[in-house]
């Protein structure tokens, strides 16, 4: 269900105190629970399971799992109940592809993968709840705000027509492109810029897809949206971090769940 009002793109004022209406608050999620890139389980408020899962109570949790190749990782990714174009993005991109050369078999379990500059490749369980929530139509425009090494925009590309992704650090970037061109995805343009104004020269968006936690909602991005078109993104306040995938109606951002807690590196404006 819908909630309220987020964000007024033709006033452009800020986010309102946090939490809005309509957004399940997860509270008491300390800083040292987790790992960024990572999702966040609190001890007294146990995670919400996708229906998939919960029809089948002996299925393993995928964080305890272990996969040790491709097809193992979108197996993982499958219990996860996200939609079946995920599983089969999974299965098309090999994770190794997009990770440091020294990462070996860790680059098929479901946890961040540590890169240069501070920064990691998220978890893929992670990962495949965001961009299914993102929810990006066949044959669309999408935007990524933090490219890493790539892993990410591989897999959006093998739904959008065009990948937009931002990345800050010019060395990631670079390595980015590297993979992706290696890989043979070709739908996908890496911009080095600020990733708090979005990229502009391609939109509007059908779908933006955020990989670090902002205090609120960047209006730059909120702006670069299409009518009816999702925002997923880590936001902040205090200890409190978790994933919320937002809808932009009548150049109005509404609230409409939150996806996960989960903690990622910061998304720093420039």
């Amino acid at each position: 269900m819908r909630a309220s009002s987020w964000w007024d793109s033709a006033s452009r004022c800020s986010a309102p105190s946090w939490p809005p209406r309509g957004v399940t608050t997860r509270s008491n999620v300390a800083p040292s629970a987790c790992a960024a890139g990572s999702i966040c389980t609190s001890p007294t408020t146990p995670r919400a399971e996708p229906q998939a899962r919960r029809e089948s109570s002996d299925a393993p949790e995928p964080s305890l799992a272990v996969p040790k190749s491709q097809d193992g990782l979108a197996r993982l990714v499958a219990r996860e109940g996200v939609a079946h174009w995920v599983v089969e993005a999974f299965r098309a991109v090999d994770r190794a592809d997009f990770t440091p050369e020294n990462t070996g078999a860790a680059a098929y379990a479901d946890r961040p993968v540590a890169l240069p500059e501070g920064q990691t490749t998220s978890q893929p369980s992670l990962i495949a709840r965001m961009i299914d929530e993102l929810a990006p139509p066949r044959g669309g425009r999408v935007l990524e705000v933090g490219t890493g090494f790539g892993f990410q925009t591989a897999l959006l590309a093998q739904r959008a027509a065009l990948v937009v992704s931002v990345e800050r650090h010019p060395r990631l970037a670079e390595r980015a492109c590297a993979n992706l061109e290696r890989a043979g995805v070709a739908n996908c343009v890496v911009v080095v810029a600020d990733g708090w104004k979005g990229e502009v020269g391609h939109a509007p968006y059908d779908g933006i897809v955020v990989s670090a936690t902002a205090p609120e909602v960047p209006p730059d991005l909120a702006a670069q949206l299409t009518e009816g078109a999702r925002l997923v993104i880590p936001v902040k306040d205090g200890y409190d971090e978790r994933v919320v995938l937002l809808e932009k109606h009548a150049d109005r951002l509404e609230s409409i769940r939150t996806v996960v807690p989960a903690r990622f590196v910061p998304l720093v404006r420039e």
